[in-house]
């Protein structure tokens, strides 16, 4: 169960999660970048029956998901964090809250407050481990930095970039590998509304 809102914030009842994407019902939701020193970290998915409709394999943030019920917005970080990336040890800062407003799909609307993260980590591409983690994620792409930004900003179309491929059901990272990745590899919505672009340059 979800905690539904007014578009300006205002608590409404709970709702099914369900529920809450077919009528399109404002929620909250959490989304961080995960970075080193070096590089960005961002996740592909496997193909989730709760979308209800075929789901392009884009580019996302590293982590993210619904705040639940009774849950405050950092332990749902926290929880995500873990669940999705097995990632435990690391320092986040807030950015700010984006909201959302778009319709992937006839049945499935999306209205959330995202509150946006910056998570820090000393952990390399060959460090992470999904063994305890939920069968969602299939893999993690390290893209350096700058290369990124290059990229957003469209100074070159293409980067070649390392991914770690994980098998759904046992959770162990099958191999890494080469990929050469364009802007069509990421969530539309994120570039016309330059999220990545926007983390990679906060100061904190």
């Amino acid at each position: 169960m979800l905690q539904t809102y007014t578009e300006e914030m205002v608590p409404l009842a709970l709702q099914d999660k369900k529920k809450v994407h077919q009528e399109g019902l404002w929620h909250k939701v959490v989304g961080a970048l995960v970075m080193n020193e070096t590089d960005v970290f961002l996740q592909t998915i496997y193909p989730k029956t709760s979308y209800g409709f075929q789901r392009p394999d884009y580019l996302d943030l590293s982590v993210g998901g619904h705040v639940e019920n009774q849950e405050t917005v950092q332990d749902a970080l926290l929880r995500e964090a873990k669940e999705e990336i097995g990632l435990t040890n690391f320092s986040s800062n807030f950015v700010k809250i984006r909201k959302i407003n778009c319709d992937p799909d006839p049945n499935y609307k999306i209205r959330e407050f995202q509150y946006l993260y910056l998570i820090h980590t000393s952990q390399k591409l060959t460090d992470f481990n999904l063994l305890s983690s939920d069968p969602e994620v299939k893999s993690i792409v390290a893209i350096p930095k700058a290369s990124l930004l290059k990229l957003l900003t469209k100074k070159v179309t293409s980067l070649s970039v390392q991914e770690a491929v994980f098998d759904k059901k046992t959770r162990v990272c099958v191999h890494i590998q080469e990929r050469l990745i364009t802007l069509n590899d990421f969530i539309p919505d994120y570039l016309n509304e330059h999220v990545f672009e926007f983390l990679l340059k906060t100061k904190v």
